[in-house]
């Protein structure tokens, strides 16, 4: 994996290939950045994910081993993130098939915009369904993107999300019946426009903060 830090950091990019830590790397700093992320597969694909970080200064400095002249702080990043003291982020995981692509990526577009944190399965790969699962139980909602090219993977998701009590949302493709009848219906690919105004309708509809997990 390797972390593509602000340009301030020495050494900005760095590799970390210890699977045992999940592949954790400790380092230091204070401001807010946009942490990169590119993270090699067994099978070479690479997938590019990133964080916004807002690091804080330490209120005891010597207490936590931190050096003021040095101008350091101590934070540690992990490959799901990091460990900060920042507010609660909503947090959604979204299903879709590739045939479904182009509403699947307006729908992560506008919910990143909203400050969501957006979870795909994809991002894992089919052989890791158990941490598929575990991230849908951590979600605050899942929305699902169904057409009659949907995979049973889109629907096995979210019934998990629903047995969970994790909220679901469906947005359906086409005018063809789908079981169950989604939530709202969008035209067809190239209706990313009514795609986009959905999800922010269904944002405007969570007034509860995200639940606590």
């Amino acid at each position: 994996m390797k972390y593509i830090l602000h340009p301030a950091f020495p050494e900005p990019e760095r590799i970390v290939t210890n699977r045992k830590t999940g592949f954790k790397l400790s380092s230091a700093g204070w401001g807010e950045f946009r942490l990169r992320l590119a993270i090699t597969l067994k099978n070479g694909k690479v997938l590019n994910r990133q964080h916004d970080l807002k690091l804080k200064y330490p209120r005891n400095p010597q207490r936590d081993g931190i050096n003021p002249q040095r101008g350091d702080t101590t934070q540690v990043l992990g490959s799901a993130g990091t460990k900060t003291s920042a507010a609660p982020q909503l947090r959604v995981f979204l299903s879709s098939s590739v045939a479904d692509a182009a509403i699947a990526d307006a729908i992560k577009e506008t919910l990143e915009q909203h400050g969501a944190k957006v979870v795909e399965a994809d991002a894992v790969g089919p052989s890791f369904r158990p941490l598929v699962e575990s991230m849908i139980r951590k979600a605050d909602g899942i929305i699902g993107v169904l057409s009659p090219a949907s995979g049973n993977s889109v629907h096995e998701e979210l019934q998990l999300a629903e047995r969970n009590g994790v909220p679901v949302w469906r947005i359906g493709v086409g005018s063809e019946p789908l079981v169950p009848e989604p939530h709202w219906r969008v035209d067809g690919p190239s209706d990313v426009a009514s795609a986009v105004k959905r999800v922010e309708e269904m944002l405007a509809s969570i007034s509860n903060p995200p639940r606590q997990r």
